[in-house]
């Protein structure tokens, strides 16, 4: 295992105790949250969904996603010890799991059966592995499933699949 692989983990563990703070500071960042998880066109409350939160960090995208499905199994994860623990220390329905793992180690992380939507965050968009690891989260969603990426950086690449 290389250095690189967890140089990006290791630099938001470092910054997890403030990135709440710095992401409240842009007005927009919670909208357009929201607005991308809208996007998934989610039915019924999200009663009966499983969604993936990839690189859901301080669970700012995972709030998004049950603003719109609060009845869907969210299960969100990454591979930032801090960012989890400061999601995790949040209020969450028992709906919601968070899981420690890069996004391309899911199935050995204790994930099994897949989801029905996913939602990619940072880590499609600041790791040196991003092509695998969008792969890997559209193939935990599996064929016909919903898939929307929330960076900037990929954004008209986020299309149902």
């Amino acid at each position: 295992m290389t250095d690189e692989k967890y140089a990006v983990p290791a630099a938001f563990d470092a910054g997890a105790s403030a990135y709440d703070g710095l992401v409240d500071a842009n007005p927009g960042y919670h909208r357009h949250l929201r607005m991308s998880a809208d996007r998934m066109r989610l039915v019924n409350g999200g009663k009966g969904l499983r969604l993936l939160d990839a690189g859901c960090g301080t669970g700012a995208s995972t709030a998004a996603l049950l603003s719109v499905a609060p009845e869907a199994e969210v299960i969100a994860v990454d591979a930032s010890s801090g960012m989890l623990a400061e999601a995790a220390a949040k209020r969450w329905p028992a709906t919601v799991r968070f899981v420690h793992s890069r996004i391309e180690d899911i199935a050995t992380a204790g994930v099994e059966a897949r989801s029905t939507a996913s939602s990619r965050r940072t880590c499609c968009a600041t790791c040196p592995t991003r092509t695998r690891n969008c792969a890997s989260s559209v193939r935990f969603c599996g064929p016909a499933r919903r898939s929307r990426c929330t960076s900037t950086r990929f954004a008209t690449r986020g299309a149902r699949r």
